[in-house]
């Protein structure tokens, strides 16, 4: 509203002080109705954003008319910012242009150079300046749109991996558990009962853990989002355990280190690689005899963990999901560390990591729920 009322004032300005009353605009010999017409053309400029051609139309009759460059210019910026169509876009520049110059009475030797200054300055300058700023905010939402798309398989991703690790370690055992029962089911009924309450448990744990990622994900409730506790140091032993119950061999071996004397996200990433780790080796070598080795380095921890030749050939029941040794590298890159896997010469397999310690030790981890 302001800018419209700039040209009104700037209009009747140029009409009142007669500068260019006996020069420029078809009705330059009546004083007041250049003032009514610089006056109708700052009303229409309130609607510009509204109809930017039908004003602009407007505004470039006006222009013949009584000469209002003012009221032109703010037209032309309009245009350039609103209008799409490139055809209706130049057209109505191209117009203006020809209509502003016959306005000034060109062709007219005396006043060539004016006539091209007159038109730089009001016409082209104005559009140049709105398609600039036009291009500019496009590219900017255009950016930002990447930028949301990107975080949006970003956190697709790391999604897919923490229910990787939770979801799929926890059924991983439940299918090993199911098929040693297949296979020594004459070991006794109370055997067969204690396997069958403990697979219970944790298809019970998984539906747990998986309704808490799921709630992560919910984007119809205003409620925060539940979370779990994150593991730490203190829960490998619980690995080791879990390990020993489906038939793999596994020792454990904590070196210059206590549970408390790391950050939590190398806690969580340790615990991560020797869950994703001591599965693999229960699907693909079990009954091998396995040792997971954590040292406390000087800055770092370095976690080793190696699985013999296993006595028989893994069947592999369960499918990959392809997020295994890759989720376990991504995890240590983000720390900043070293992560390298492979077959040994004697025929088993080895997981190595080297971690630098670079947070502080119970600093707070606001990720959500694994």
């Amino acid at each position: 509203m302001g800018l419209s009322a700039g040209t009104v004032v700037l209009g009747v300005a140029d009409a009142v002080t007669a500068r260019h009353v006996s020069d420029f605009g078809l009705l330059a010999d009546d004083l007041w109705v250049e003032v009514a017409i610089a006056g109708v053309l700052g009303l229409l400029l309130l609607f510009r954003r509204f109809w930017p051609l039908p004003v602009a139309a407007a505004v470039i009759v006006g222009d013949l008319l009584a000469y209002a460059p003012a009221a032109l210019a703010l037209a032309m910026f309009t245009v350039a910012r609103q209008v799409r169509p490139p055809a209706w876009l130049w057209g109505t520049v191209g117009t203006a242009l020809v209509l502003h110059a016959l306005a000034m009475g060109c062709p007219c030797a005396g006043v060539a150079s004016r006539t091209v200054s007159q038109l730089l300055g009001f016409v082209a300058v104005p559009a140049l300046a709105g398609l600039y700023l036009r291009t500019r905010h496009e590219l900017a939402g255009l950016i930002a749109e990447e930028n949301r798309e990107r975080a949006i398989v970003q956190e697709r991703s790391r999604i897919a991996k923490e229910m990787h690790d939770v979801v799929a370690h926890r059924v991983s055992h439940m299918v090993l558990r199911a098929g040693a029962i297949e296979v020594a089911a004459d070991r006794g009924t109370a055997w067969v009962a204690q396997e069958a309450c403990a697979i219970a448990d944790t298809g019970r744990e998984a539906v747990e853990e998986l309704h808490t990622i799921l709630g992560v994900l919910s984007t119809g409730s205003t409620a925060p989002a539940p979370r779990a506790p994150q593991p730490t140091l203190e829960n490998l032993p619980d690995l080791v355990t879990d390990a020993q119950a489906i038939g793999l061999p596994t020792t454990l071996t904590m070196q210059g280190t206590a549970p408390d004397e790391l950050p939590p996200d190398t806690q969580r990433t340790v615990y991560r690689l020797v869950q994703e780790a001591l599965t693999n080796a229960a699907k693909y070598a079990p009954g091998a005899r396995t040792r997971v080795s954590l040292e406390r380095l000087p800055g770092a921890v370095r976690l080793d963990i190696v699985n013999e030749r296993p006595p028989q050939r893994g069947t592999s029941p369960l499918p990959s999901g392809g997020f295994g040794l890759i989720g376990m590298r991504e995890r240590v890159d983000l720390l900043g560390g070293t992560f390298h896997s492979g077959a040994t010469p004697e025929g088993g397999f080895r997981v190595q990591a080297y971690i630098p310690v670079t947070g502080p030790a119970h600093a707070p981890h606001k990720e959500s729920a694994p």
